[in-house]
């Protein structure tokens, strides 16, 4: 009833804090009140319970889940990596730990411990994941494997998320932006971002995405069109990679002084 009646938040938390006093040794008490702090976005507080649950009892998986989901909402990789590392260790068929693991590497930009990660998480008999965080992972494997030129297997992970998840608008944007960096497969790159465009028609990543393409493609005066609509917003104007792109635009147009311009 929190999201119904600001009070029951107080009054809730009143209940937990008894609880506590009551039971000062019993993790589940700190797990209760944390639970209740991570369901209102006090995200801090629920840290802080969490980890006192975790050293008091630390054969909980759902304890330390919630721990890895707040490290990862909070975008604290360091601690991301360190807590997915001990649930890993300790729970090494738990899907999750792997997956969380994967992700703090990626972000450290450690992406050959990203990609191993990953791969384990893939091959784990615990559930191995619902359908669309499966389709995450190999989102997330395409982006290392890219980082790492392993383009063969970037390719192919990107394949298996859309396999997954079809409409996913950030793995087609992606995934055919890398194609044109490499000038291949650009008719399905051009497909792909058009895709992309129709699900989200105002992010101008994804025009410039479509230009640069088009752009691959020799198509030059309707790469123009697109980056110059993508050009109307501010932040687009100040992204010294959709600049440079349009000035390859325009010079592939003979418009040679405003391309240096």
């Amino acid at each position: 009833m929190q999201g119904v009646d600001s009070s029951k938040l107080r009054e809730g938390l009143q209940l937990a804090q008894l609880v506590i006093e009551a039971h000062p040794d019993e993790a589940k008490a700190y797990a209760l009140q944390a639970d209740m702090f991570s369901q209102a976005g006090m995200l801090d507080s629920a840290l802080a319970d969490y980890n006192k649950a975790v050293t008091l009892d630390s054969t909980r998986f759902t304890v330390w889940y919630q721990l890895m989901w707040i490290y990862s909402r909070k975008e604290d990789s360091n601690n991301l990596l360190k807590v997915s590392s001990i649930v890993t260790e300790r729970f090494p068929r738990e899907f999750m730990g792997h997956y969380f693991k994967g992700v703090a590497n990626f972000l450290l930009q450690n992406y050959p411990a990203s990609i191993e990660a990953l791969n384990i998480a893939l091959q784990t008999g615990n559930g191995n994941g619902d359908k669309g965080t499966r389709a995450d992972v190999y989102s997330l494997l395409g982006d290392a494997y890219h980082a790492t030129g392993q383009h063969q297997q970037s390719d192919s992970s990107y394949d298996r998320a859309l396999a997954l998840k079809p409409d996913d608008a950030l793995v087609l944007n992606n995934f055919s932006y890398y194609l044109s960096l490499r000038g291949e497969q650009l008719n399905k790159a051009e497909s792909m971002s058009k895709r992309s465009l129709e699900l989200e028609p105002e992010s101008t990543n994804f025009m410039d995405t479509y230009a640069w393409i088009l752009f691959r493609m020799a198509r030059y005066e309707q790469a123009r069109e697109w980056m110059e609509k993508a050009l109307q917003s501010k932040e687009a104007r100040e992204n010294p990679n959709m600049l440079e792109h349009y000035g390859d635009i325009l010079f592939n147009l003979h418009e040679v002084d405003k391309a240096l311009e």
